[in-house]
Order: C-alpha cells, then sequence, then structure tokens
C-alpha cells in the first residue's frame, strides 16, 4: 500500500511539475487565459486521449517512435473542455500546451505494464493549415 501511495505522490509532484513547466513557456496572453485548474484538466485530458486512442499500446516502428498527430488530441480537448463546461478554447490555444507537454518529456509516457518497454519515442504529426 506505501509504495502505490509513493507512485500517486510521485505522480502528482510530477503533474505539478509539468504546469510549471507549461506556463513557464506559455505566451503571456495564454498564461493570462489559463488557470491551473484548467491546465491540469487539460493535462488529464491529454493522457486520456492517449489511453483511449491506443496510442499506449502501440507498436513502436523500426526506428522506436510511435506518431501522435497533435491535430487529433487538441481536436478532443476543445471537445471534451465544451462539453464538460471548462470552456471554449480554439485550436492554437490549446496547441501551444499541447506541445509544450510534449517538448517536457520528448521520450514519450511511461507505460504502466510491466510486460511492454517502459518508455517509447513521440513522433509528431502536425499538419499546417495555412
Amino acid at each position: 500500500m506505501k509504495k502505490q501511495e509513493d507512485e500517486f505522490l510521485q505522480e502528482d509532484l510530477d503533474d505539478e511539475k509539468t504546469i510549471e513547466f507549461i506556463k513557464s513557456y506559455l505566451p503571456q496572453d495564454l498564461k493570462d487565459r489559463f488557470t491551473d485548474d484548467q491546465l491540469y484538466y487539460f493535462l488529464d485530458l491529454i493522457y486520456e486521449y492517449y489511453e483511449k486512442s491506443g496510442v499506449l499500446d502501440a507498436e513502436p516502428d523500426g526506428e522506436g517512435f510511435v506518431d501522435i498527430d497533435l491535430d487529433k488530441i487538441v481536436a478532443f480537448i476543445i471537445t471534451e473542455a465544451k462539453k464538460d463546461g471548462i470552456g471554449e478554447f480554439g485550436h492554437d490555444e490549446i496547441l501551444f500546451v499541447v506541445g509544450i507537454r510534449i517538448c517536457r518529456n520528448p521520450r514519450g509516457m511511461r507505460r504502466r505494464s510491466p510486460e511492454r518497454p517502459s518508455l517509447f519515442f513521440i513522433r509528431i504529426v502536425l499538419r499546417c493549415q495555412w
């Protein structure tokens, strides 16, 4: 039980550090736009997207990468935030948060399953819409 509590505390500490990292790289107007609670909410949705989309179960390619489409994560967050009454956000606003989050840990998410590799690399797929 103690080990599980320690893991939860470590995850909370890591989330706190991630939020501080995100805030340190956001442009000032977005720092003023987002509350800490909203940033934690977005962080939770990024993890939820990874779980629901199958990214965490995907097999890395020959170079050890798993492709992640940032536009899909952004669309997921925008939809869920509106549905949950958190607010309405623009694509570029959320893209900043998602991009900074991924930059914090470019080696990828740790997998929770002991029989799987502990890390995978993220190859970012972003389609510019100009």
